[in-house]
C-alpha cells in the first residue's frame, strides 16, 4: 500500500473520531436544555441520527458518567460527571472574580506580579496574572509547569493527603528544569511537609535559573485545594529576606479569597 492511501485512511479515521465527539457534545447540550430528559427516539430525531448511532454515543457517555438512563421514565438525562465539570468551571470563575481585586492590590503594594494557577494532572496551568501597573491578564501566555518545579504546584500538593500526592505523581521520573529542581520524591515530600508548616511554598530557582516564586494554596468549602496564589520575580528583586513577608501577605490574600468563595483551610 502506498503512503498516500495510508495517510488518507488515517485522516478518515481522525475525522470519524472528531464527528463522534461533535455528535456526543450535541447530545449532551440537547439533554442539558431539558428538565425531564429525552427518550432515545426523540434524541435521535432531534439530532438527525440513527437510533443505533445515538444509542452508541449515549452508552459511551453513560460509562463515563456524563449521561444516565432513567428506567422509570425511559429518558436519558445529564449525568453527575457533566454536572461536576460544570461546577468546577463555575467555581473557577468565582475564584477569578473574587481574586482579581485582591491580586491587583497585592501586586501594586509589593511591586511584583501576582499569579493564580491550578493543578491539571501533574502540571500547573496559569489562569491569571496581575502586574504592578494595574493590568491584569486572564489565561496568560505561559507554558504549563511540572508540579514539582512550581511553587503553585507544591502549594496545592501541600493541601492534599500524602497518599493522594503519591498517586498523582505516579511511578515515572519527576521533571528537572534546573539543577535545583526537586527531582526525587523523598525531597519533594519533605518540601511539602515544610510547606504545610510554613503555610507557603517556595520555588527557589527550581523552575528557571534566577527566578523565585512564593505561593499559598486556596481551599474550597470542602477544604480541598483548588488553586494557589503566588508572587514571582527575579532572585535579585525577590530577595531571601523578602520570602517570609511575601509569604505572610499571600496567606492574607488567600484568606480574603477563601472568605469570598466560602472556602477554608483544613
Amino acid at each position: 500500500m502506498t503512503e498516500a492511501p495510508v495517510n488518507a485512511i488515517q485522516d478518515a479515521a481522525v475525522q470519524g473520531k472528531v464527528r463522534a465527539v461533535e455528535r456526543a457534545l450535541r447530545l449532551l447540550e440537547r439533554l442539558a436544555g431539558t428538565s425531564g430528559g429525552m427518550r432515545l427516539g426523540e434524541l435521535a430525531k432531534a439530532e438527525r441520527l440513527s437510533a443505533a448511532t445515538c444509542l452508541r454515543l449515549l452508552t459511551t457517555m453513560q460509562e463515563r458518567g456524563f449521561v444516565r438512563f432513567d428506567g422509570a421514565s425511559g429518558g436519558w438525562m445529564v449525568g453527575g460527571a457533566a454536572l461536576h465539570v460544570g461546577a468546577n468551571v463555575g467555581a473557577t470563575r468565582k475564584i477569578m472574580s473574587i481574586a482579581d481585586p485582591v491580586a491587583r492590590q497585592l501586586s501594586a503594594a509589593r511591586g511584583l506580579p501576582v499569579n493564580i494557577g491550578i493543578l491539571e494532572g501533574r502540571s500547573v496551568t496559569f489562569l491569571y496574572r496581575a502586574t504592578p501597573n494595574g493590568a491584569a491578564t486572564t489565561a496568560p501566555q505561559q507554558q504549563p509547569l511540572p508540579v514539582n518545579c512550581s511553587a503553585i504546584g507544591k502549594a496545592i500538593l501541600s493541601g492534599l493527603p500524602l497518599l493522594e500526592v503519591g498517586t498523582l505523581l505516579g511511578g515515572g521520573r519527576l521533571a528537572r528544569l534546573t539543577g535545583k529542581s526537586l527531582g526525587e520524591r523523598t525531597s519533594l515530600l519533605a518540601d511539602i511537609r515544610e510547606v504545610r508548616r510554613a503555610r507557603y511554598a517556595l520555588d527557589d530557582e527550581e523552575n528557571m535559573q534566577g527566578l523565585r516564586c512564593v505561593a499559598v494554596p486556596i481551599f474550597n468549602h470542602y477544604h480541598r485545594p483548588v488553586a494557589a496564589i503566588s508572587m514571582a520575580s527575579t532572585a535579585g528583586r525577590l530577595r531571601s529576606d523578602d520570602i517570609v513577608p511575601c509569604g505572610r501577605e499571600l496567606i492574607a490574600a488567600a484568606e480574603r479569597i477563601m472568605l469570598g468563595i466560602g472556602g477554608a483551610r483544613p
